[in-house]
């Protein structure tokens, strides 16, 4: 009963904690950033790479998207403690109501970060960049 009420956390991994900022094409801030870009998910998506690979700048192995989601609004997210030791390429989506990958946008490039049980990797702000108004909008 005591294990129950000291709020403890399986640890069955590494976890990964990311923060995300939506801007327009010329780089400016939103006043809503989720509601006027009518992006509603913001997803991690994870590789698992060989030591070789990492090194080489491409990783090989299973893609897990999204290994994680959460709601554009929260514009922070963090995992569970369930991902496997070594390292591992990281990188977001965006994505619409409907579930669908938001068109258009930029999201950086993947990043590889060596992940460790019980050990937070973070991969800071990143930027979703929304198409010109041209291009149209990034979700119906």
């Amino acid at each position: 009963m005591a294990l129950l009420m000291c709020g403890c956390v399986d640890v069955d991994g590494g976890a990964v904690e990311l923060s995300w900022d939506i801007r327009n094409a010329d780089g400016e801030p939103l006043d809503n950033p989720c509601g006027g870009s009518r992006i509603a998910q913001v997803g991690l998506c994870a590789r698992r790479c060989d030591l070789d690979a990492a090194v080489a700048g491409t990783c090989q192995g299973a893609l897990t998207c999204p290994k994680a989601q959460w709601s554009c609004e929260k514009l922070t997210g963090s995992t569970r403690f369930d991902l496997p030791e070594g390292p591992t390429e990281l990188f977001i989506e965006a994505y619409c109501a409907d579930g669908t990958k938001a068109q258009g946008v930029q999201v950086p490039s993947p990043i590889v970060r060596s992940i460790v049980a019980g050990k937070v990797a973070q991969l800071n702000a990143l930027l979703i960049t929304l198409p010109p108004p041209s291009e149209g909008a990034a979700c119906p």
